[in-house]
């Protein structure tokens, strides 16, 4: 989406902006998605910051990392984002308002020209929410590592044995100390 600054009024501009996660190149072997990503908010203006609050939803499809089966994980994100001319980026001395936005905690991007697009930061965005080990549910049992068999459905009847912590076994050395 890109949003033309000379559009934002002085009250700011609400938005709604639905994309497909093809366009947007997000599609990965382990990540799929079950709807398009939507993105809710209010864009403003205060010179020459442009600010975007709101919430991006969609559902991602996830392998779990135990058990291998895909699940449906909706999400939910919050966003708090403030775009600068990309002038600003390259001064190698950045103004006091520039120091003071950087510290806010806010994420801080740059757009070029007079328009802001929401793109990128909608990927970067949805890349950094997807968990390293998703997991179908935090009891969940995975695959027993001898059968294969999905221990979520019942146990399997391989034979079990015990592993000793490594902190417990007893060290032999032929070398006698001195």
């Amino acid at each position: 989406m890109k949003i033309l600054l000379k559009d934002i009024p002085d009250e700011g501009l609400e938005i709604t902006y639905e994309e497909d996660p093809h366009l947007l190149g997000l599609m990965e072997d382990f990540v799929g998605f079950d709807e398009k990503i939507t993105v809710r908010g209010r864009v403003t203006k205060a010179e020459k910051t442009v600010s975007l609050t709101g919430w991006l939803t969609t559902r991602l499809i996830l392998q779990c990392s135990r058990c291998l089966k895909d699940f449906a994980l909706p999400l939910y994100l919050e966003l708090a984002m403030q775009f600068l001319p990309a002038s600003q980026a390259q001064k190698e001395r950045p103004d006091e308002s520039l120091k003071n936005i950087l510290m806010e905690g806010d994420d801080v991007h740059f757009y070029q020209g007079q328009s802001v697009l929401l793109d990128d930061f909608i990927r970067e965005e949805v890349i950094l929410a997807v968990p390293i080990q998703p997991l179908c549910d935090s009891n969940c049992h995975g695959l027993c590592s001898l059968c294969g068999r999905d221990l979520n459905l019942g146990p399997c009847h391989c034979p079990r044995t015990e592993a000793t912590p490594p902190m417990n076994k007893t060290f032999k050395s032929n070398k006698q100390i001195v």
